[in-house]
């Protein structure tokens, strides 16, 4: 989900982040991480293939790259405004002011930033609407109905993340954990968000293996049972599709 906002942000939005879990500088590491691997500050070696890549999040979160790298880091956080057309806004779970994660708050900050695209990571974080229908996870599904008017009304595309209930996982003969990606019936928290939702974008990754699995578990315009796989290195700034077709068939010597 964050790769698809910095992905909007590179192409001109406005992008207003909730992140309810991880701290400022933690966001910050990975937004910096994600645009320099897709600058490709340096290289890295993928499967054989040389493939550009960004700064190691390990050592800019521990303050401990390399007096190289460390000056290159200095200038392209000197320069990232010039890089991003649209704007990035965050709001982490350590900001000291920000204890109010109602839905009315949320207005307010998208109409503050005139934000086009926003992510709430992750959506059971927020403060929830009462729930006068007095029914079990009826406070959960109020806030996701308002949500998805708050959406309408703003214009603003949402990102809600949520969690898949955990099934028991399956190992290949190599110890490597089988990916797979969840059904609509494993969404959880909540099934309200699911009716909700425009989009149900199912994902599963393992960056031991570097590799990731998305799909489209729900589409209105059509495209569910879509999959793709996806490269999954985040720790160096690489996250993206596979390539297919004649781009990949040039990798190789037939």
């Amino acid at each position: 989900a964050l790769e698809e906002a910095i992905e909007c942000a590179t192409q001109g939005a406005n992008v207003l982040i909730w992140s309810m879990e991880m701290g400022w500088f933690e966001v910050w590491t990975r937004i910096i991480v994600s645009l320099s691997g897709r600058q490709g500050v340096t290289t890295a070696e993928v499967n054989g293939e040389d493939m550009r890549a960004g700064f190691d999040a390990g050592a800019v979160r521990h303050g401990k790259l390399d007096p190289e790298f460390e000056q290159a880091l200095q200038e392209f956080i000197g320069n990232v405004n010039n890089q991003i057309p649209g704007n990035i806004t965050v709001r982490a779970v350590d900001d000291e002011d920000f204890t109010n994660r109602s839905l009315r708050q949320l207005e307010a900050d998208i109409l503050q930033t005139q934000a086009d695209v926003v992510v709430l990571d992750p959506f059971y974080y927020l403060h929830y609407e009462r729930n006068t229908s007095k029914t079990a996870g009826g406070d959960a599904a109020a806030t996701s109905m308002k949500l998805r008017h708050l959406a309408g009304r703003t214009h603003t595309v949402i990102f809600a993340i949520t969690q898949a209930e955990e099934t028991k996982e399956k190992r290949d003969n190599d110890g490597n954990r089988e990916l797979k990606l969840p059904d609509r019936e494993d969404v959880k928290k909540t099934k309200q968000l699911l009716e909700d939702a425009y989009l149900l974008i199912a994902v599963d990754t393992d960056y031991k293996q570097g590799r990731g699995l998305i799909g489209l578990n729900k589409g209105r315009d059509g495209g569910e049972g879509e999959v793709a796989e996806i490269l999954y290195i985040p720790q160096i700034g690489i996250v993206r599709e596979l390539e297919t077709g004649e781009t990949a068939a040039s990798q190789f010597d037939f």
